[in-house]
């Protein structure tokens, strides 16, 4: 056999514009670089090739085969070995790894590339995907005509998945854990895809656990499909022992991409759920449903307050704020009324300060470019009532609220007559219902709640009849 070698020591560049991008930045740097070239019978031949310390690469030669390549493979920090299946594949380690630029070598070719991408085994250090970055990834992958088939281990993520990129491209995971990093700045994303014109494929994943920027949210379901618009989204589930998110609806591409879904919460403990939201401490028991249309720019995947907007109707059961740190859990210390103690020089310590107890909170929210308005949010419990008319600034986090507070004297007047006549106790529950609450009425008090979250200010307006309208009065 003829052995043809040739050495090479200046800088590369000639060769780089047929080398897919994760290897071109090397092939820049002035490495030395081998090539053998040794020729086989029946119009064959074997191209050896080793870049110092970086990276080898085999390819079998083949006069018959479409390109003049039939295989090789690319092997990073170790020596290449001509493999025994057609297509090119790559192994090896690599340190950091933008997926951008490897998307057309994945799509099936490497474009001017003679030879089409087989399969990879690769440990990657740092892989970053939109920017997010994820860790210590496996990637065993095959492909077979336009499916690839693949096996992920790594810090962030672990299962299986395959991809088909026939028509619009098809999506299917079955993974056992989804970790999404919080999205950083530090990463220089390649050239994203996409415009107007982006076209999305059809996704079915399933992720037996998903944490969503450190928070583990539980088992999530995804069955989605491309529309002439974007993206129709089928089912967006994720459920947990506490409670179970359902999503359905539409993300509409263009210059400014629109979600429009229609949500229901249903939580089954709400002490639990916003634990796992870290917010532990903040609420004890209870239940609630919160549902209705809402719609926000840009991805399912992330809110933006400041455009959402839509119709959202709550109902909570049975449960019991707790005493909450000023500051720290911002707009559920509003809820909870906490502040009032502090405030007024009505005496609310018994009823608020220590944690009240509701046995029903009711609401229909309306919410515009960030701001949730509602005229009707009516929070019941065995020490007080409490009445709540005006807006949230989701996004700046600010209220304009007036609350009327009720303490629960009426029934205690009933059950203290009862004691000491009964014909007196009937005669005061009988005024208390006929009359609607003439006691309760004559306790009221109205407070105005404005400024931030974290340091409301709140002020006493009156004691006289609210027009707040509460339900089921």
């Amino acid at each position: 056999n003829k052995i043809a070698t040739m050495r090479f020591d200046s800088s590369l560049a000639g060769l780089t514009s047929t080398l897919p991008p994760p290897f071109a930045k090397a092939a820049r740097a002035s490495l030395p670089l081998r090539v053998e070239l040794r020729e086989r019978p029946g119009r064959q031949g074997v191209v050896a090739i080793n870049l110092e310390k970086v990276a080898s690469a085999q390819l079998l030669l083949d006069a018959d085969a479409p390109g003049g390549v039939s295989r090789g493979m690319v092997s990073l920090g170790s020596p290449a070995q001509l493999p025994t299946a057609d297509g090119l594949w790559i192994r090896g380690s690599l340190g950091l790894v933008d997926a951008d630029a490897w998307q057309g070598l994945l799509s099936g070719g490497s474009g001017d590339s003679p030879l089409d991408l087989a399969g990879v085994d690769l440990q990657i250090g740092i892989l970053d995907v939109g920017r997010r970055r994820f860790h210590d990834l496996k990637v065993e992958a095959t492909r077979r005509d336009a499916r690839w088939q693949a096996a992920l281990a790594g810090r962030e993520v672990a299962g299986q998945m395959s991809w088909a990129s026939a028509d619009d491209g098809k999506l299917v995971a079955r993974l056992s854990k989804l970790v999404l990093p919080s999205i950083t700045t530090e990463i220089q994303a390649g050239k994203p895809g996409g415009g107007a014109e982006q076209r999305l494929p059809s996704v079915d994943l399933v992720a037996d656990s998903f944490t969503y920027e450190g928070k583990d949210l539980g088992r999530l379901t995804v069955l989605a499909q491309p529309d002439s618009a974007g993206w129709q989204l089928q089912r967006l589930e994720i459920a947990n022992p506490e409670s179970k998110l359902a999503m359905s609806g539409r993300w509409v591409l263009g210059e400014v991409s629109r979600t429009d879904v229609k949500v229901k919460l249903e939580v089954s403990d709400i002490g639990k759920f916003f634990t796992r939201l870290g917010r532990p401490d903040s609420v004890q028991g209870g239940t609630a449903l919160l549902e209705g249309p809402i719609a926000w720019t840009g991805n399912p995947t992330r809110f933006d307050i400041p455009s959402l907007s839509g119709q959202l109707k709550l109902e909570a059961k049975n449960g019991r704020f707790r005493q909450i740190e000023p500051g720290a859990a911002k707009l559920l210390g509003i809820l909870s009324l906490q502040a009032l103690p502090r405030r007024v020089t009505l005496d609310f310590r018994d009823v608020f300060s220590k944690g009240f107890s509701f046995d029903r909170i009711a609401a229909n929210l309306n919410m515009t470019a960030g701001v949730a308005e509602t005229r009707d949010f009516l929070m019941e419990g065995s020490a007080a009532r409490v009445a709540m008319r005006g807006q949230v600034d989701l996004a700046r986090e600010t209220q304009n609220l007036i609350v009327r507070v009720t303490p629960s004297l009426s029934e205690s007047i009933a059950i203290a007559g009862a004691i000491v006549s009964p014909v007196i106790g009937l005669a005061a529950l009988i005024a208390q219902k006929a009359l609607k609450d003439p006691f309760g009425q004559m306790a009221s008090f109205e407070y105005s709640i404005a400024g931030s979250w974290v340091d409301p200010i709140i002020a006493r307006i009156s004691n006289a009849p609210s027009n707040v309208k509460e339900k089921g009065r």
